[in-house]
């Protein structure tokens, strides 16, 4: 855990906390701003940097304080700062890259003392993947893919993922038979488990927000519709349906057994 906030949460670190600008306002959003909400700002704002010829340092920034805000971990942790400034806040990505510190080097023995963290970049590259967009979990402004055998989540708002879906998705998205394609700087990071009573740290990639792209097939709305009128059909029998397909996979059935059920 550490204590010091300017280091990850400041967007100008030659400033004292208390007189830094808060990262919503520099996306000129409400502290309640929605994920696609957050999304959108950061659009509208990189395209007033580009009119405005803007440095590096200024879209570097943005950058940081959308990714900040689009992690809901981060964005908790943020929060809390805004009310408690000294409240303790977790290592990003917990700490896999590369750390630059502030320190001494000791006069003997070649030691170097390190006194404060100046920056952290973390470990990042490159993926295009594809999946099923029934793998999807969806929320009523995000979409969420966690990805177990390849450990690896991907947050998808309304703004990347141009469909309107409803708390309703959940229950029927198996029957869609439609992929996206997602393209992502994924950034290195990990997640404790409990397992037989010790904490493990399991590594995971987590996507970048701001760069993350999904491309979505011409016939995705066809393939939505198609599974939504499926379910409106049969809906109400898929767990008789289940049933008897685990029964004729599992037990010796007669045919006329099976024409009854």
């Amino acid at each position: 855990m550490l204590r010091n906030p300017r280091l990850f949460f400041a967007a100008d670190r030659k400033l004292p906390w208390h007189s830094q600008e808060p990262l919503h306002r520099l996306l000129r959003l409400s502290r309640d701003a929605t994920f696609g909400e957050l999304r959108l700002g950061f659009r509208i704002r990189r395209m007033e940097l580009k009119l405005a010829h803007a440095s590096k340092a200024d879209f570097a920034t943005i950058e940081r304080a959308y990714n900040l805000l689009a992690d809901p971990q981060l964005r908790a942790a943020y929060n809390e700062l805004l009310v408690q400034p000294d409240a303790p806040v977790p290592f990003p990505y917990s700490g896999f890259g590369s750390v630059l510190v502030e320190g001494e080097q000791a006069t003997e023995g070649g030691a170097f003392f390190a006194r404060r963290i100046v920056a952290f970049l973390p470990e990042r590259c490159r993926r295009k993947l594809t999946f099923p967009l029934r793998k999807l979990d969806f929320f009523s402004d995000c979409a969420m893919l966690r990805d177990r055998n390849r450990k690896l989540e991907v947050l998808i708002d309304q703004q990347l993922l141009p469909l309107k879906w409803d708390q309703t998705w959940s229950q029927w998205r198996h029957l869609i038979t439609s992929s996206i394609e997602i393209s992502a700087d994924f950034i290195r990071t990990g997640k404790y488990r409990k397992s037989k009573g010790e904490w493990r740290l399991v590594e995971w990639e987590t996507a970048l927000p701001s760069r993350t792209e999904v491309n979505v097939p011409e016939n995705l709305q066809e393939s939505i519709l198609k599974a939504r009128n499926t379910n409106s059909r049969f809906g109400r029998y898929f767990d008789d349906i289940d049933r008897l397909r685990w029964h004729i996979q599992q037990i010796p059935t007669e045919r006329d057994e099976i024409r009854r059920r």
